[in-house]
C-alpha cells in the first residue's frame, strides 16, 4: 500500500521581526496584532505598561508600538 507524499511542514520562524503592541484599549491592541500577523509578522501584546516589561523581560523585541497614554504607567 502506497501511502500519499506529504510536505515537510513549514517552519515556525519568520524573517520578520516580532513586534510587541502595548495599548490599554483592547480593541486598538487586537486589530493592530491581527493586521501585522496577516503581515507575516509575529505580534504579541500587551494591555499595560507593567505586563510589557514583563514580556519584554522574556523575549528580545526589536519593535515595540506603545501607546503614549495609558492608566499605571506609560
Amino acid at each position: 500500500m502506497l501511502l500519499p507524499q506529504t510536505q515537510p511542514p513549514r517552519a515556525a520562524s519568520s524573517d520578520k521581526p516580532a513586534v510587541l503592541v502595548v495599548d490599554d484599549e483592547p480593541g486598538y491592541r487586537e486589530a493592530i496584532a491581527r493586521i501585522l500577523r496577516s503581515k507575516g509578522f509575529q505580534a504579541d501584546s500587551a494591555e499595560d505598561g507593567q505586563k510589557a516589561l514583563v514580556q519584554a523581560l522574556g523575549h528580545d523585541y526589536p519593535i515595540v508600538l506603545v501607546d503614549l497614554r495609558m492608566p499605571e504607567m506609560d
